[in-house]
């Protein structure tokens, strides 16, 4: 597979014999690529490309940087089916197709932004990549609610999830960003069967985290509490986390103002300072 230039629409893409859907948007402004590293969106496990709607071109624009996005096999328009949700899946997301994919773009010293189960597979490819060639090394990590272990309110959740899916216009709605909506939310139901997306406790399983961490964290969010936040805490020393009081598990579709500018303001720092976790600012 040869490699592409981030100034190529992209489309459906050939990974591993199968089609993924990717899409690139370059920043209006141009930089130095080298020193201003493409942020990758991993999405959470609902979601698509046209699930992240305006946000990303929101975010290439407000921070000066190309950013790559892309559908997991199975949702959006992506190939299928999607995959049940164990340790061994999240794992082949963050060891084989994402860097196959940021090989195949050029794509060096990425900026990763999961969101939900995305922050579980930009947690991994950060601790695989930490001694690799410099150009592989994650610049900048943000979770956006993330999902790394399962909790109580995980299960309420989904439970109250799957009711909406039975009783609303949920799968309606799903419908418009995948394929096979109703393929794409079964998949999603199986990680009650894993227990847990990451082996836990993390340190015991995980190396140290040494690059800068950004986790914004809602306080209304129906799947994830700050607990996420300390269980991260010993293996990232250089971590900020924003609350945001006014957002529940979408905070960029929320309060996307405050999101934009916390991001910007952290990309923009010197990488080796910051804010702890327990001075940095949160929204009022």
């Amino acid at each position: 597979m040869g490699s592409r230039s981030l100034n190529e629409p992209a489309g459906l893409l050939s990974i591993g014999g199968q089609q993924l859907e990717v899409e690139h948007i370059r920043a209006q402004q141009p930089h130095d690529s080298a020193g201003r590293g493409t942020i990758v969106l991993l999405h959470e496990a609902l979601g698509s490309i046209s699930h992240w709607r305006d946000f990303p071109r929101q975010l290439a624009d407000r921070c000066s940087r190309d950013v790559l996005v892309y559908s997991r096999l199975g949702h959006g328009r992506s190939e299928g089916p999607p995959a049940r949700r164990t340790r061994q899946y999240f794992e082949q997301q963050s060891l084989e197709i994402l860097p196959t994919l940021l090989d195949h773009f050029r794509v060096e010293h990425p900026v990763l932004l999961g969101h939900s189960e995305g922050a579980a597979i930009a947690l991994l490819y950060t601790a695989q990549h930490q001694r690799a060639p410099t150009a592989k090394q994650v610049q900048a990590l943000i979770l956006e609610s993330p999902i790394l272990l399962l909790e109580p309110r995980s299960a309420s959740g989904m439970a109250l999830a799957e009711r909406a899916y039975r009783e609303t216009d949920l799968r309606d709605r799903l419908a418009r960003h995948h394929d096979d909506a109703d393929a794409v939310f079964a998949a999603w139901l199986t990680i009650r069967e894993s227990g847990s997306l990451l082996r836990q406790p993390l340190e015991a399983h995980l190396p140290r985290i040494e690059t800068p961490v950004l986790i914004l964290q809602g306080e209304r969010d129906e799947y994830a509490t700050a607990l996420q936040a300390e269980a991260l805490r010993p293996l990232a020393p250089h971590l900020q986390l924003l609350r945001l009081p006014e957002s529940g598990h979408t905070p960029h579709r929320d309060q996307p103002e405050i999101v934009l500018e916390r991001i910007a303001a952290f990309l923009s720092a010197p990488p080796d300072t910051g804010f702890s976790s327990d001075n940095f600012p949160t929204s009022q």
